[in-house]
């Protein structure tokens, strides 16, 4: 279970026969905490639970079946995903894997590289939050302006004019800054 204000680890325990240890790094971080997990199955059922701020998984050399599923639980969660491999797989796993939003690193590594890297995508994850919060304030600005020209420009209530612009977001299958975006520039010539 997530703690308010903290950044959960989710470390998924693979075919690694020297198993990273993640206890005294989250030690040392007091807004981090770190929940494990045996393998992809539970770290999926995990996923539909809580929000991770960081997926590590650690699997000496992993089988093609299961970089797949590392790149599709990349895909669909919001967390950042960190596979760590052993040397001699790095190359071929990176390959695999470079177009997935997967990063990889190759293990065993110096404990003080291991929490370097660790604080940066946790830094990385907290600014791609940030940048996506400007993001949505941004569309919810653009959306309210939006109405406000459908309000004036033909008298509609503020509920018909969201009404419209979701109703035509739906019907051109686009989102409804791109909609609000339109009426903007249509109206504002």
């Amino acid at each position: 279970m997530e703690q308010a204000g903290k950044n959960t680890i989710l470390l998924v325990r693979g075919t690694a026969a020297e198993p990273v240890g993640l206890s005294a790094f989250a030690a040392a971080q007091p807004d981090v905490q770190v929940q494990t997990v045996s393998g992809l199955d539970e770290a999926r059922t995990a996923l539909g639970r809580q929000h991770p701020t960081l997926i590590v998984m650690q699997s000496d050399e992993p089988g093609v079946q299961d970089l797949r599923r590392c790149a599709e639980m990349a895909a669909g969660a919001e967390a950042v995903f960190l596979l760590l491999v052993r040397q001699e797989a790095y190359s071929a796993v990176w390959r695999f894997l470079q177009k997935s939003g997967v990063c990889v690193m190759a293990w065993p590594m110096e404990p003080a590289i291991l929490t370097q890297t660790l604080r940066n995508l946790l830094l990385l994850k907290k600014s791609m939050q940030a940048d996506q919060l400007r993001s949505q304030l941004q569309d919810l600005k653009r959306i309210q302006k939006a109405k406000g020209l459908l309000m004036r420009q033909l008298g509609m209530t503020e509920q018909d004019a969201h009404r419209w612009i979701e109703k035509a977001a739906m019907d051109r299958c686009v989102k409804k800054r791109e909609i609000a975006e339109t009426i903007i520039r249509m109206y504002e010539l």
